[in-house]
């Protein structure tokens, strides 16, 4: 963002934009890691007593709720995040997992930068010596 205020000024649209999209996907990412957690909890409370149709129009039923409950998400810029395909498919359970492991990840980047000031020249200097 200082390179976008440097290059742009302050008050910039494209400093805004950034902003914004930094703002929706931090929105978004959350709702998303949530939302894979829950249907976990789902899969794993499903009736074993189920058939396999019941089981399928229930997991239809959870995915749709979720997807539907993104409307009420605050974004700034919320046709970004529609998450039906041009037929209006839903998304299957990869997406939300993919989720949960990026931000994951992404938590874990930040804790190991974060031990270096957020310096991250310094960081992958350090980490290059170690590997030495």
């Amino acid at each position: 963002m200082q390179f976008l205020a440097y290059r742009f000024g302050s008050e910039s649209k494209e400093l805004k934009a950034y902003a914004d999209l930094q703002y929706d996907e931090e929105v978004f990412g959350k709702y998303m890691v949530t939302a894979a957690k829950e249907l976990e909890v789902f899969y794993k409370s499903l009736d074993t007593g189920m058939s396999h149709p019941e089981k399928v129009t229930a997991k239809y039923r959870k995915i749709n709720s979720i997807v539907f409950n993104i409307n009420d998400l605050k974004l700034k810029n919320p046709d970004r995040f529609r998450l039906t395909d041009t037929e209006g498919k839903l998304p299957n359970n990869c997406l939300f997992m993919s989720y949960r492991r990026y931000r994951k990840q992404q938590e874990e980047f930040k804790v190991q930068l974060m031990k270096y000031n957020g310096d991250l020249k310094n960081w992958l200097l350090n980490l290059q010596r170690e590997n030495e």
